[in-house]
């Protein structure tokens, strides 16, 4: 069964700005490298939507639909509800979840 992916503006803005800081560090081609990289592994959720881990950050929560996968340095967060998968953050590996999730209204 698909599920419908959504990526959320605040997710865009994270991966457009990923990209600029890559591109700058290190080189254009590289960080097309990554979004591609980026965009197939989303795509996996349309299939395979629990095949992330729950957060450390949000076990103790106790929901497991919100999920996250990994790639390169960074955080993919994404929740599940009903038939359809949305990626909420994009964000380095290093950086506080909680208080990036709370500065975007998605306390749990």
């Amino acid at each position: 069964m698909k599920y419908i992916v959504r990526v959320s503006i605040g997710a865009e803005n994270d991966l457009a700005s990923i990209a600029t800081y890559i591109a700058r560090a290190d080189s254009n081609a590289r960080a097309s490298r990554f979004v591609n990289e980026l965009t197939k592994l989303i795509s996996t959720l349309e299939r395979f939507p629990r095949r992330g881990v729950v957060p450390k950050e949000l076990v103790t929560v106790g929901s497991n639909d919100i999920r996250q996968l990994l790639i390169w340095d960074y955080r993919v967060i994404y929740e599940i509800f009903d038939k359809t998968v949305r990626v909420l953050v994009v964000v380095d590996g290093k950086r506080d979840l909680s208080s990036i999730l709370q500065k975007r209204h998605l306390s749990f």
